[in-house]
């Protein structure tokens, strides 16, 4: 299994075209919902579900630990499904 990590500070959205704003977080979240769209059976963390609903109000996790600890969870569950 994948998994990614971005610092949308530092990451160069330029696909987004006149899509893209000044505002990072804006940004991501086009980029998660891109994703979304282009990767319907992608596994979906809180993070990126809250994103899918209404990409104004982003998820926020208390702690890096508490969003790594989701995505091992996701991933543990999924291979028990196998």
């Amino acid at each position: 299994m994948l998994r990614f990590c971005l610092n949308a500070e530092k990451f160069n959205f330029s696909y987004l075209g006149e899509r893209k704003t000044k505002d990072p977080a804006r940004n991501f979240a086009l980029l998660i919902q891109d994703a979304i769209q282009f990767s319907p059976h992608a596994a979906r963390n809180r993070g990126a579900e809250s994103i899918r609903v209404d990409r104004e109000q982003v998820f926020a996790y208390p702690s890096k630990n508490a969003f790594h600890e989701e995505v091992v969870w996701i991933l543990w569950q999924m291979k028990k499904a196998e």
